[in-house]
């Protein structure tokens, strides 16, 4: 499906509108919403009598790299907010050679995908911003993948967790806890299914929602799954767990 480049959408944001504040969700398909729950757009709803513009940043499959590519679009907007929530991905690219191939075809990634690598992306990303803008920015922690806790993949989600941790400490910038807000969300005793790469599950799901008008938490449901829409994606209510979060942060910063 055709995205709009990230610059059309911002030169969106008309010089008229410059008097209110920009708010600029960089991220990948969770922030992108399409086949995700639209929480940019309910942010952009619940900003708006607040006089703030919600711009969305989002692009399905991207990695940390692939933000530092567009970065400029969102540099030369000079936003008073940049909430980033990228990650998943960068962890999925480095569980297969399949996955890593995925990456390299769709995103045209470089290199194989590593912690170091999102690590050093993520550090690009941010000193770029503090340097750039005088944006208020916020990290969010990457969700689970997978309803399964105590996996390799969520593992790996933890760890580089930690690094946006540690990055968010060298910059000063707050770490908003998305990982932890919906692990706790998950009810213990229930069977999960396991996660795997399926993008076939991934266009049924949003078909199911644009087609046939099934809402996020039906699909999610339907699949034996409590937050997630496919083991990746956000249904409804992990949606709202992030609106929350980013809007707590915007309310409390201005």
């Amino acid at each position: 499906m055709a995205q709009a480049p990230i610059a059309t959408r911002i030169e969106s944001y008309s010089a008229a509108d410059r008097s209110g504040t920009l708010l600029v969700a960089f991220g990948d398909s969770i922030t992108h919403g399409q086949i995700s729950a639209p929480w940019v757009g309910h942010l952009a709803d619940r900003l708006a009598a607040s006089g703030v513009h919600v711009v969305n940043a989002g692009l399905n499959g991207n990695l940390a790299w692939n933000l530092v590519q567009r970065l400029d679009a969102v540099t030369a907007a000079d936003p008073d907010f940049v909430p980033i929530l990228i990650g998943t991905n960068d962890v999925s690219g480095t569980l297969s050679p399949r996955h890593e191939a995925l990456y390299r075809k769709q995103q045209g990634i470089p290199r194989t995908p590593a912690i170091d690598w999102f690590t050093e992306q993520y550090e690009l990303l941010l000193t770029r911003l503090r340097q750039e803008t005088a944006a208020n920015i916020a990290v969010i922690h990457i969700p689970p993948i997978g309803e399964q806790l105590d996996t390799e993949v969520n593992e790996r989600v933890r760890a580089h967790n930690v690094r946006i941790d540690l990055l968010a400490e060298r910059h000063g910038v707050p770490v908003l806890p998305l990982y932890d807000r919906l692990a706790a969300r998950l009810t213990p005793e229930r069977e999960k299914p396991p996660y795997r790469l399926d993008t076939a599950a991934m266009i049924r799901g949003m078909l199911a929602h644009r087609l046939l008008g099934h809402s996020w938490d039906r699909i999610s449901t339907r699949r034996g799954m409590e937050l997630l829409v496919d083991g990746v994606h956000l249904n409804d209510r992990a949606g709202g767990v992030v609106l929350d979060l980013v809007a707590e942060w915007v309310e409390a910063a201005r």
